[in-house]
């Protein structure tokens, strides 16, 4: 049974994979703020109890408004934040901080999970890497790679840094506000 989920679940990855080369993203009004608000309360609701993990939203900005596709762009953002989750310790922080400059549009998620190796910070957007810190969660290594290009095909671009000092991982989020 696993395998044949397996199979599946690598099937529909490679047909999403082809499908993005010839993606075009069709952008509308996108309010950010309900939007991320909405993503957090499934993710609080979806990990209730797990994990006891605190998640923290904390929205910097006065306009609500970008243009983006609602469905790449939730799903990007569903990624990270199901990442934070995965690699994050029995009672840790999530912050998700969403700023903006004349250009773009920071969205910024923290955890104080189990972080990447120095040098680890690029690899973690190619297809089908896995950090090597990262032992029994389960995982393709392709949803920072989905995700990536899907910022990437909204204009944006994404980083990775690593928290040393804290213990775990940054992503952050720039994408165009016109």
């Amino acid at each position: 049974e696993e395998a044949s989920r397996l199979k599946t679940s690598s099937q529909q990855l490679l047909k999403t994979l082809s499908g993005l080369a010839h993606l075009n993203i069709n952008r509308d009004e996108f309010n950010l703020k309900n939007e991320l608000l909405s993503l957090f309360e499934k993710q609080h609701l979806a990990n209730h109890g797990q994990k006891n993990i605190q998640l923290n939203l904390r929205y910097l900005v006065e306009s609500e408004i970008i243009y983006a596709s609602h469905f790449y762009l939730l799903g990007a953002l569903q990624n990270l934040l199901d990442n934070a989750v995965k690699y994050s310790r029995p009672g840790g922080i999530i912050e998700m901080r969403i700023q903006k400059n004349e250009m773009h549009a920071k969205i910024t998620v923290k955890d104080n999970g189990l972080g990447i190796e120095k040098g680890e910070e690029h690899k973690i957007f190619q297809r089908f890497y896995r950090g090597k810190n990262v032992t029994t969660q389960k995982g393709y290594g392709i949803g920072l790679y989905l995700a990536r290009k899907i910022i990437g095909l909204h204009g944006g671009f994404m980083i990775a840094k690593n928290r040393y000092s804290e213990k775990g991982l940054m992503i952050e989020i720039n994408l165009p506000v016109c």
